[in-house]
């Protein structure tokens, strides 16, 4: 029997669930490869998301999670320090702990790792962990390539300073990103588009798409509502993008749907609220906030929709509406990434009044929404299962080993 690969994910905690205080990407990407390697885990995680390890340790050989606790003055300036002399992005200096890369290289060293996977770009700094004898190989996986996001965020803001704020954060880490990317030994996207983009700064990294998924084996379709016209926008609410969505929707489309559609709702469900959002709520608006099971509120609702005028990556929440069976009213940017058709798995509107226009022919038409609803289950299951994007992970992993000689030949296996 070959010796599995050896692999070590480090990851930023997050405070929603899973209850295993990664995110939904990580956990199920990595309860999946953990079945065709050996997979060591460090977190770095906030006081509000020390995890639950018992999922974890459910699939990992080891997990180690250091809290990011309060630092003083001297050590936020030698951190910083010593990202800018490597070349990372100074904003990484407040992800980056002495702590964990000392737990990171012990992990490396001692247990022989073969594959250092990185989660996220803010987390480039602790490569400098492995130690300089290791043949470790390195893969960054990049969950949004941030000089995109920053700008389109730039272009939704009413402040001209906090456009300027964007503008200059999306100026600074393009050149970052692409040097990160350069540092790895492969890289992963979550898209074809962010493939492309940090390939013109990076020409000469090695670049693959993971995309996002979702859980067919647990999510199942669900009938439509028997009553009510309730519209269903789901997501981390804190997120400015996100935020900046509900606040569109509800001012500029929302009232043309219930022109035509007085009973149209929009329930808003997710974490972190802000202020100008939560300020929405009415007879028309429902905002939950966080909550433990979105089934029933897509159980409720007859359409999602996420009109999305900025971000980056590709949504989650639109395929989990696909999962459950509900069709999608989306924009240009919102559709980004996915290999969805306009008309055929969901609609897409660019302007208030196509937007609107999309939702009202959706609750009009019943054929139409089961349409939709028929052919965006077919596509997660065919293409954006867990288990499908995972594989594509392990191949990368067996490409990765097999042109290694750190790993004997075929003497490992990624299964």
């Amino acid at each position: 029997m070959p010796e599995r690969l050896k692999v070590l994910v480090v990851t930023y905690g997050t405070p929603y669930p899973p209850r295993s205080g990664v995110s939904i990407r990580d956990y199920n990407l990595l309860k999946r490869i953990a079945r065709s390697v050996n997979l060591f885990l460090c977190i770095l995680a906030t006081e509000s998301s020390l995890p639950d390890l018992s999922e974890l340790h459910a699939f990992c050989s080891k997990v180690i999670v250091v809290p990011a606790r309060a630092r003083r003055p001297f050590q936020i300036l030698a951190n910083s320090m010593r990202c800018w002399r490597a070349g990372y992005q100074l904003a990484s200096h407040q992800f980056f702990y002495p702590e964990l890369a000392r737990e990171i290289r012990a992990l490396v060293t001692e247990e022989s790792i073969d594959i250092l996977q990185v989660e996220h770009s803010f987390l480039v700094a602790y490569r400098k962990a492995i130690p300089a004898s290791s043949r470790c190989l390195t893969i960054l996986s990049m969950h949004n390539v941030g000089s995109r996001q920053y700008l389109r965020i730039a272009k939704t803001q009413s402040s001209p300073w906090a456009r300027m704020s964007y503008w200059l954060k999306s100026f600074l880490i393009t050149r970052m990103e692409a040097a990160n990317a350069a540092q790895f030994d492969h890289c992963t996207v979550v898209s074809p588009e962010e493939a492309r983009l940090l390939k013109v700064g990076a020409p000469k990294a090695e670049i693959s798409v993971v995309e996002n998924g979702v859980d067919c084996a647990t999510i199942r379709p669900l009938p439509p509502p028997a009553t009510g016209n309730d519209l269903l926008f789901i997501g981390v609410i804190g997120y400015p993008p996100n935020a900046d969505a509900v606040v569109y929707f509800c001012k500029s489309i929302l009232p043309r749907i219930r022109s035509v559609i007085p009973d149209a709702r929009l329930i808003v469900v997710g974490h972190t609220p802000p202020p100008k959002v939560r300020r929405l709520a009415s007879s028309a608006v429902i905002v939950t906030g966080a909550v433990d099971d979105p089934a029933p509120y897509y159980q409720q609702c007859r359409a999602c929709v996420v009109p999305l005028r900025a971000g980056g990556g590709t949504r989650l929440k639109i395929l989990e509406a696909m999962a459950f069976g509900r069709p999608v009213v989306t924009t240009s940017i919102g559709s980004e990434g996915l290999d969805v058709v306009d008309g055929e798995h969901l609609l897409i509107g660019d302007t208030a009044e196509a937007f609107s226009e999309n939702v009202i022919n959706l609750l009009h038409h019943s054929e139409l929404s089961e349409r939709m609803s028929t052919a965006g289950q077919r596509l997660v299951e065919e293409r954006y299962d867990w288990s499908v994007i995972a594989s594509k992970l392990l191949d990368i992993y067996r490409a990765l080993a097999a042109r290694s000689p750190s790993f004997d030949g075929d003497a490992k296996s990624a299964g």
